[in-house]
């Protein structure tokens, strides 16, 4: 009986530590409480992605009236050694030009806005935003290196390709005679442009 006592005491245990560092299932919404909780970040951080072994934590921090733009935050949580490293805060004067011939590397310090992140394979992740009112910005991350590249595409990341694992992500450009049209961009996880399908024309 006192052994059953003992184990149900450590069971009890477990449970009420949701960021067991052994933990890889995806975080639920106490978890993450506790998460920015253990870790000083702000209250108001959301679960922007989750993975079997990684979470990304981001917050939107204040409005710039003058820019008008959010300045963000976002988090890298390793869930097997417990660390929490922040990535980066947006730099509302990091704007730069997108290149639709190519992918142009940046600085992490540079990224100038951020409304969404998600994973896209084990070490890279894709960071999206609206700086300018109109075109989404597509930066690709190497968790790794840190490197950052600011993708040459306007209308942002749709997903990957099944197989291949490439990035497919979309632009626009102009018809002679006014109006616009969708062109497919296809990327691979080195950011260079493999593809483009133009939809000029379809109906």
């Amino acid at each position: 009986m006192k052994r059953f006592i003992v184990c149900l005491a450590m069971v009890s245990a477990l449970l009420s530590c949701p960021l067991a560092a052994f933990s890889q299932d995806p975080l639920n919404r106490q978890q993450v409480d506790s998460l920015l909780r253990a870790n000083g970040l702000p209250p108001t951080a959301t679960l922007a992605d989750d993975t079997y072994g990684a979470s990304l934590l981001m917050n939107v921090d204040r409005y710039d009236e003058d820019m008008m733009i959010y300045v963000s935050t976002l988090w890298l949580y390793d869930k097997e050694g417990g660390k929490v490293e922040k990535l980066f805060t947006t730099n509302i004067k990091g704007y730069t030009v997108i290149n639709g011939s190519g992918s142009v590397e940046v600085s992490k310090d540079n990224i100038c806005a951020m409304h969404s992140a998600k994973f896209v394979g084990e070490d890279k992740i894709i960071v999206e935003g609206v700086p300018d009112m109109r075109n989404i910005y597509t930066y690709l991350i190497d968790l790794k290196t840190g490197r950052t590249l600011l993708l040459p595409t306007t209308g942002g990341c749709l997903g990957t390709s099944s197989e291949e694992g490439f990035l497919i992500c979309q632009s626009y450009a102009y018809y002679e005679g006014g109006g616009r049209y969708t062109v497919i961009v296809v990327v691979n996880n080195d950011g260079r442009v493999l593809k483009k399908i133009s939809l000029a024309g379809l109906q």
